[in-house]
């Protein structure tokens, strides 16, 4: 299985919220013949401010996983 990861630890204040945005260009082409420099972004909001019962925002994870190729009948 092939795997990676990036982590990177910054301090926040109290009662931050902001997005969280990552831009690429590494997509698999699909088409015939194939079209190069297609990009693709994904945006999250993240929200720390504390909730009417007194509780600091805390949405569920999520996990993206990325494509992984392998390729087959190949020695």
């Amino acid at each position: 299985m092939m795997s990676s990861s990036r982590s990177v630890n910054i301090s926040l204040t109290a009662g931050t919220h902001f997005y969280l945005a990552f831009q690429g260009s590494a997509w698999t082409a699909l088409e015939d013949p194939p079209v190069s420099g297609l990009y693709w972004s994904i945006v999250t909001f993240i929200d720390l401010r504390f909730r009417s019962d007194g509780f600091i925002n805390t949405p569920p994870e999520a996990t993206v996983v990325s494509p992984q190729y392998a390729i087959v009948n190949q020695t």
